[in-house]
């Protein structure tokens, strides 16, 4: 402990020793003067200023700025110049100082102009995880994942993990079909619907994130046995007029494009979407079987030819008002029209020990 002190002491000793060294008394030489921003007339701290001899550009002082942006510094008696250096400003120059005996120079105001390649906009974007861990849930950003933008609900679901839909489009949680669907985090007409069309109407590109509660609290009802799919729509939160468009095309051929747009002023916000979609999908397949019996073989030949266009044209038109962060009154109007064929052909022949095939 005595050695710190003694330490610090020393330390303190050293420091204004310096400060009285490079600060002229009366009787010395010196020069002295204030550093000022050119543009905003604000004095600046801690500014670095060096004094060089005129003829040979000999260092000569130094020192920095006070909380009044002066300095006060001793030379002998010659002729000098200035630099003053601070960060994000162009160095300065003073020429042509002459220090006379037992005088203090006063240079007066030194303005120093900000380096405006050092203060350009610099512009920085933050991205949101296609994944987020939180205590109760699982929270998938679905407008990170371009895969799923030209599908909808159903498609997206299936590329959720933990998440199955059968071929009927029953959505089950764990192997667990006891799967409440929300929107919004609220249960709508839509939600209602247990037929694969009602998720089949939301297009992925009007999904902001999807929530997965695997062990719901006791604010739900006790419906969803298995967990909690909450489907958070696209509702733009940035104030004024504000709009994208979204256009997909893939194969086997498959067009998209939607259009989100909202209107924010004060509490209200206005929003609205539309999206359409046109898939063609065909496919054809082969099946050949033999069953040995005493009797004979028996044979069966299978061929099967599918196809399956589907266009779909979804509007969402909503509005809500915020009477406080929390408390918000939410009114939407979804309409879908959709049309679409769906036809499956299969020809089959059986031929029994004694037929013969013929092609």
């Amino acid at each position: 402990m005595k050695r710190i002190t003694l330490f610090f002491i020393l330390f303190i000793s050293f420091i204004s020793n310096q400060l009285i060294a490079n600060t002229p008394a009366d009787d010395k030489s010196g020069i002295k003067g204030k550093i000022v921003d050119s543009k905003t007339n604000t004095i600046l701290e801690y500014a670095t200023v060096m004094v060089f001899r005129q003829a040979d550009s000999t260092f000569v002082s130094g020192g920095i700025t006070d909380e009044k942006g002066t300095f006060n510094l001793s030379v002998e008696p010659g002729n000098y110049y200035l630099t003053v250096d601070f960060l994000g400003y162009l160095k300065q120059f003073r020429s042509g100082v002459a220090v006379s005996v037992k005088k203090t120079i006063d240079v007066g105001t030194i303005l120093v102009s900000p380096d405006n390649t050092l203060l350009s906009e610099v512009e920085v974007v933050a991205e949101r995880s296609t994944l987020e861990m939180t205590l109760d849930k699982r929270v998938f950003n679905i407008g990170k994942d371009v895969s799923n933008t030209a599908g909808n609900a159903i498609e997206v679901l299936e590329s959720i993990p933990s998440v199955a839909v059968d071929i009927d489009g029953n959505v089950s949680l764990r192997g667990d079909e006891g799967v409440r669907i929300l929107i919004d985090g609220k249960v709508s007409g839509l939600a209602g619907i247990s037929s694969n069309d009602a998720l089949k109407s939301l297009q992925a590109d009007m999904i902001d994130r999807i929530e997965i509660v695997t062990n719901p609290s006791v604010r739900y009802d006790a419906e969803g046995t298995a967990g909690i799919i909450n489907i958070i729509l696209k509702k733009d939160k940035r104030y004024g007029f504000n709009g994208s468009v979204d256009l997909t095309a893939g194969y086997p051929e498959q067009y998209g494009a939607g259009l989100s747009a909202n209107y924010r002023i004060g509490k209200l916000n206005l929003f609205g979407n539309y999206s359409i979609n046109y898939r063609n999908r065909e496919g054809d397949g082969n099946y050949y079987r033999e069953m040995y019996r005493l009797d004979g073989t028996y044979k069966t030949f299978q061929d099967s030819e599918r196809l399956m266009r589907r266009l779909n044209n979804t509007f969402r038109l909503g509005a809500e008002y915020a009477f406080t962060e929390k408390d918000v009154l939410s009114l939407s109007f979804l309409y879908r029209y959709a049309d679409g064929e769906n036809k499956s052909t299969v020809a089959y022949r059986d031929l029994l020990p004694n037929d013969v095939f013929d092609s």
